[in-house]
């Protein structure tokens, strides 16, 4: 039974402290907050009272603006004396020369009686007698300059203003005139500048369109120069040939390798004439049939009655069993139909004008013969070169001789 009271003692025990501790905090809490509303109520008073200080500040600073005309009257009654004692001095100063001119004027006097010796009592008298009216208009000039001094002082200030504000006014005045001077002189020497810049442009310019005039004239020039000039002729004079019964390679060396041209009548090879060592072009036409060299011979008789620059002429000619060999002017240009369509090649519409032009003449002298070709194409158009516009007409084997006009013949692809 001991042991449960003891044990119900230390309950009450800690029970009782548990409701201490936990009133203490309840206590705590109020006072700490307590202390936090007197510290914020405190802050909030000094703040009122920052506030109230910089008012009283600020109305303290406009109540000294307000003041300060007054402490300028103060400084107009404390300069009083020194005015006092400047108007003194001025006084002083005219009484000295008021004295100093009537001591001049008793001097001049005095030599005026010199020079009169009649008159001396005369003279006396008077000076006598102007002595003390001089004595009193002295006194009266000396009351007055104390009087007046006032107000020349006045004047003397207002005209020590006048002077001061026509100085800023003519230093103003000066100062504008230089300025507007300046000015205008940056102006003159901006439009100089410009008028230069401008003359310079102009003559760019003008240079400019000369130099375009001339490369235009230059171009104009080169464009309208056309070489009307006939291609190159032969290498030897015009011959009549008939075909020979013997073998080629005694008297040319045929370049088997070397292919010119070829087509459904045989192949074109370059070759060198053994003797003369003149380079020709040897065309290999097989002919089995008679036919087919009946046809061969109409070519060379065809070729035997023309003679002109653009159309190519025909040096020798070999018969054998089974071909007809044709031994002709070499021309190194190629096909005029390779050359059209060459994609590195530019085809103007001038070349075309110069192309047709020397096809025109070389059918014209052909047409004067009565003779007709039959087979015109670009394949049968050779160039001299790659570097001119110079043609000669080939292939004469569909020609014909007519005696008089008839109905036109030729290839329909190309009529």
């Amino acid at each position: 039974m001991e042991n449960f009271l003891k044990d119900k003692d230390l309950w009450i025990l800690g029970s009782v402290c548990l409701v201490a501790t936990f009133l203490w905090r309840r206590l705590w809490k109020l006072f700490s907050v307590k202390k936090e509303k007197k510290t914020s109520s405190q802050a909030d008073a000094q703040a009122k009272d920052d506030k109230d200080k910089a008012k009283q500040s600020l109305k303290g600073i406009k109540a000294q603006k307000k003041r300060k005309p007054v402490d300028s009257s103060e400084n107009t009654s404390l300069s009083e004396p020194v005015l006092q004692e400047q108007v003194e001095k001025l006084n002083r100063q005219n009484t000295e020369h008021s004295h100093a001119n009537t001591e001049a004027d008793a001097k001049k006097r005095g030599k005026d009686a010199e020079l009169i010796p009649d008159g001396p009592q005369t003279s006396a008298s008077q000076t006598e007698k102007r002595k003390p009216e001089k004595e009193s208009a002295e006194e009266e000039d000396d009351g007055d300059v104390f009087v007046d001094t006032e107000p020349e002082e006045e004047e003397e200030q207002q005209a020590e203003e006048d002077g001061t504000e026509k100085s800023r006014k003519a230093s103003s005045s000066k100062r504008r005139v230089t300025e507007e001077d300046l000015v205008k002189d940056d102006l003159k020497k901006s439009r100089v500048e410009d008028g230069q810049v401008e003359n310079a442009d102009r003559q760019v310019a003008e240079a400019s369109r000369t130099e375009d005039t001339d490369e235009s004239r230059e171009s104009a020039v080169k464009e309208f120069i056309v070489d009307l000039s006939p291609p190159p002729s032969a290498p030897f004079d015009h011959r009549i040939v008939t075909p020979k019964p013997h073998q080629i390679a005694t008297y040319y060396t045929i370049k088997r390798d070397e292919v010119l041209g070829g087509g459904r009548f045989g192949q074109v090879h370059k070759c060198i004439e053994n003797s003369s060592g003149l380079t020709l072009a040897a065309k290999i036409i097989k002919a089995r049939s008679q036919k087919e060299k009946e046809v061969v011979r109409n070519e060379i008789q065809v070729m035997n009655q023309l003679n002109h620059a653009n159309l190519i002429q025909l040096y020798a000619a070999f018969e054998s069993r089974h071909d007809i060999i044709l031994v002709m002017e070499y021309v190194e240009g190629g096909e005029l139909f390779d050359r059209i369509i060459d994609e590195n090649y530019n085809l103007t519409e001038l070349d075309t004008v110069l192309f047709i032009r020397q096809i025109c003449e070389g059918l014209q002298y052909m047409h004067k013969m009565y003779i007709l070709h039959l087979d015109l194409k670009p394949e049968n158009i050779l160039c001299v070169s790659r570097a001119t516009n110079k043609i000669k007409i080939i292939d004469f084997g569909p020609g014909k001789k007519v005696q008089t006009q008839g109905e036109a013949e030729g290839q329909l692809w190309y009529a």
